[in-house]
């Protein structure tokens, strides 16, 4: 862990030294300054996203903040997918939501849950194409509640798949910006919830898209 995260943060820390080189220089261009200005402010977010997602990484595993409480998973579904609107709409994107009716509540916690899902949208938003669309399933089965985040967007090989859950590992390092926190993190949301991250995608055919899912367990108190 300590050996990927030294090295996702040496990346933006050699960029800020660089900027700021160029912005201490004298007689720098107004564009020169404006760009370095953008870059320094990228690598800023990046850095802050990377220790957000590693802070979350290790409250999880230590146990730290986590209850467990009967929760409405529709609504925190519907709370993620409104933050990510926006996003999804600048690529002409659209994202739905499909519910089984008055489903009962998981028991759950609702910030992790939250979190989860706005990975999850945020992954499938960047890697799909413009205009194509993201499906979020809640339904009722024998073993809980499913939910699922399917998109029609171009897939993962299926070489990547088994470890897509790893830290630091990315599918495509080089054409997309990320951590490669996102997944693992969602893993191990789902993990605290007792669940089983699954992960299905395809590459060819007519339907190409990855599909996430997870199952979440019931709360007892409704179950009669």
């Amino acid at each position: 862990i300590f050996d990927g995260l030294s090295h996702e943060l040496r990346t933006p820390i050699g960029s800020f030294l660089i900027h700021l080189d160029v912005l201490g220089a004298p007689d720098i261009a107004e564009e020169v300054k404006q760009r370095s200005i953008q870059m320094l402010k990228a690598e800023a977010k990046r850095m802050a996203r990377l220790v957000n997602q590693m802070l979350q990484l290790g409250r999880l595993d230590l146990g730290i903040d986590l209850y467990r409480h009967p929760e409405d998973v529709v609504s925190v579904a519907q709370m993620a997918i409104d933050s990510m609107l926006p996003q999804a709409e600048e690529r002409g994107m659209t994202i739905t939501l499909q519910a089984d009716p008055a489903l009962p509540p998981i028991v759950g916690d609702s910030d992790r849950l939250l979190q989860a899902f706005l990975n999850l949208l945020d992954n499938a938003i960047k890697y799909c194409r413009p205009g194509d669309r993201v499906e979020v399933t809640i339904r009722r089965i024998e073993e809980g509640i499913e939910c699922s985040v399917r998109d029609n967007g171009p897939g993962i090989p299926a070489k990547h798949l088994p470890y897509l859950t790893r830290r630091f590992y990315r599918a495509a390092p080089q054409a997309m910006e990320g951590s490669g926190l996102g997944l693992a993190l969602v893993d191990e949301v789902v993990r605290y919830h007792n669940g089983r991250l699954e992960i299905e995608s395809h590459t060819e055919g007519e339907e190409t898209g990855t599909c996430v899912r997870f199952i979440l367990p019931v709360s007892e108190e409704k179950k009669a």
